[in-house]
C-alpha cells in the first residue's frame, strides 16, 4: 500500500501538474466496504479456503477424511496404499494372472454390452435461425 501510494504521489505530480489531494492510501479496508454483504461473503471464503489448506497440511483434512496411504513397517520412506499394506497388488482379479486370463473374462463379463454402432449419414440441414448446416444421423444400430 505504501508503494502504490508512493507511486502515486509522485505520478500524479508529474502527470497531472499538481497533487492528489483526492488519493489516501490506507492500511485498512475503508468502513463502507464493512457493511458490504459481499466483502463478507469473500472474507468468509479466504478465510475457509486458508483453514482447509492449513489442515490439510496438519494431515487431517476434517471429519470423514480417508487415509490413502500406509508407512510401511521396518522402513522410513515407503508407503503403500490402505488394503495392500502386507504385500503389493498382483492382479485386479483373484485367479486372473495373464494378460489372456484378464481379456477373456472382459470379454465373457461384457459380451452382452454394446461396444460400437453405426449410424447412418441423412445429409445436412439448417435449422431456423442457425449460421451454419447441421448434420443429421439415424439411430445407432
Amino acid at each position: 500500500v505504501f508503494f502504490y501510494g508512493l507511486c502515486a504521489s509522485i505520478f500524479g505530480k508529474l502527470i497531472m501538474g499538481g497533487g492528489t489531494e483526492n488519493f489516501k492510501a490506507q492500511v485498512e479496508a475503508p468502513w463502507t466496504v464493512s457493511i458490504n454483504p459481499m466483502a463478507w461473503t469473500l472474507w468468509g471464503l479466504d478465510y475457509t479456503v486458508w483453514a482447509a489448506g492449513a489442515a490439510g497440511r496438519m494431515g487431517t483434512a476434517g471429519p470423514g477424511y480417508l487415509k490413502m496411504s500406509n508407512l510401511v513397517e521396518g522402513t522410513t520412506s515407503t508407503r503403500r496404499r490402505t488394503g495392500f499394506v502386507d504385500k503389493l497388488q498382483e492382479t485386479p482379479f483373484e485367479g486372473h494372472t495373464t494378460g489372456y486370463e484378464l481379456i477373456k473374462r472382459s470379454y465373457g463379463t461384457y459380451a452382452t454390452q454394446k461396444c460400437f454402432g453405426t449410424r447412418k449419414y441423412l445429409g445436412e440441414h439448417t435449422p431456423a435461425g442457425a449460421k451454419a448446416p447441421l448434420k443429421m444421423f439415424g439411430e445407432t444400430e
